[in-house]
């Protein structure tokens, strides 16, 4: 919920506003869930009427909480919206003209010749001055001369007439799906397209299991298991061979055989000798393994659906998904480095000469 004194002050208007963001630089404004286009509010902070939008001129939003905000047709020109958070914002049919929602592009572009490259300290401070727009909702909305500089685009939603002609998009994020909603790219040019960086999750998605790779996963897998199907196998094959009462001390249940088969990590499993470094080993193995088969199965339904419906569905690696792939690949690489330590361990065993 907004701040109450927070909307006070802005209904005193955006002149009161902005002198009163310039007094008190360290404090951020909490706007979320206000709805700017309450009569009231409207009547401080708009100029004049352009038809169905109302102007709102050079207002300082920077650095204002603005989460789940109502800013439905609004007309904003020249506006600092630099840090602001826009996440789950209603931003239908806003118009954005000459607005700062990240860094001017023309000063980024004189800091990359003065330096020729951008540095670490740079890309923070970029970063850190462009607005949060995570599932805004800005269909219809248009951003003409404005700066999108370093703000991330992959989670909002658009439609065909939101339109991104003329703006700053120097390491401006992008996903596949937002281009493809986009029409003509939203008025973006190629020469623009090029200064964006492209997230494609479904592509990156595929480059690590379909083709060749989802037959090396499912072999990897299926080697896995292998062990400890073939050993349920085996002893229920002795269940089965065996007498029909056996001997309670000289028997024991197949769950528990297979328990003691992984905690001994091996032939030893008769006589219960658990071990730390198999148990750690196996825990490792079947987690990334888990993983491994949960993201195969997402690729094959990603894969299905292209087959069913000729495009790719809207799949982004975020949530639990991001969650899945960033495990996967750190527990990839420890699996590889426990193989690397076995490999070299079994080279240095010794052999007889003769």
């Amino acid at each position: 919920m907004a701040n109450d004194q927070h909307v006070e002050k802005l209904c005193e208007g955006i002149r009161n506003w902005n002198e009163w963001r310039e007094q008190n630089p360290e404090i951020k404004p909490d706007l979320s869930g206000l709805d700017l286009t309450q009569r009231k509010i409207r009547d401080a902070i708009s100029t004049n009427s352009h038809g169905a939008y109302y102007q709102v001129v050079e207002i300082k939003l920077s650095d204002t909480n603005l989460k789940n905000a109502v800013l439905k047709s609004v007309f904003f020109e020249s506006s600092d919206l630099r840090g602001a958070d826009l996440s789950g914002a209603q931003a239908q049919d806003c118009r954005f003209e000459s607005c700062l929602l990240g860094e001017p592009e023309s000063a980024i572009d004189e800091r990359m010749r003065e330096v020729n490259n951008l540095t670490r300290t740079d890309e923070t401070f970029y970063r850190s001055r462009a607005c949060t727009m995570n599932q805004t909702r800005i269909f219809g909305a248009s951003f003409n001369k404005s700066s999108l500089c370093y703000v991330d685009l992959t989670t909002v939603f658009v439609d065909e007439k939101t339109s991104l002609e003329q703006v700053g998009v120097i390491n401006t994020k992008i996903s596949r799906s937002v281009i493809e909603q986009l029409r003509d790219y939203g008025g973006l040019t190629i020469g623009r397209l090029r200064r964006m960086i492209h997230v494609d999750d479904v592509a990156d998605l595929r480059r690590s299991f379909s083709g060749f790779w989802n037959q090396l996963h499912f072999v990897a897998l299926v080697v896995f298991f292998a062990p400890y199907l073939w050993f349920i196998a085996n002893q229920w094959l002795l269940a089965r061979v065996g007498d029909e009462t056996p001997d309670k001390d000289a028997s024991s249940p197949i769950l528990i055989n297979l328990i003691r088969f992984i905690v001994s990590g091996g032939d030893t499993w008769r006589e219960w000798s658990p071990s730390f470094i198999p148990i750690l080993l196996f825990v490792v193995a079947l987690v990334f393994n888990v993983l491994r088969a949960c993201l195969l199965a997402k690729t094959l339904d990603v894969e299905h659906y292209r087959s069913v419906h000729g495009h790719y569905p809207d799949f982004t690696l975020t949530g639990k998904w991001f969650i899945l792939h960033q495990g996967y690949k750190w527990l990839g690489a420890i699996a590889l480095l426990v193989l690397v330590v076995h490999t070299f361990l079994f080279l240095l065993k010794r052999v007889p000469l003769a």
